[in-house]
């Protein structure tokens, strides 16, 4: 990146998906585990359980 200092954040996009079984996991708990996360507020905690349990590269 040619010039860090003139971006304040990023944004990343993913098309809607389906978070219902199978993607929530077994029983939903991935679902769960993230949903627990942004109640405790910790909405990053909650976005790496969203990116690397449900959407693997």
């Amino acid at each position: 990146m040619a010039s860090p200092s003139s971006f304040a954040g990023t944004v990343i996009f993913e098309p809607a998906s389906v978070i219902g079984p199978p993607m929530s996991g077994p029983g939903g708990e991935v679902l769960k585990q993230a949903r627990a996360a942004v109640a405790a507020d910790k909405p990053g905690k909650a976005l790496t359980i969203f990116l690397r349990k449900l959407l693997p590269v």
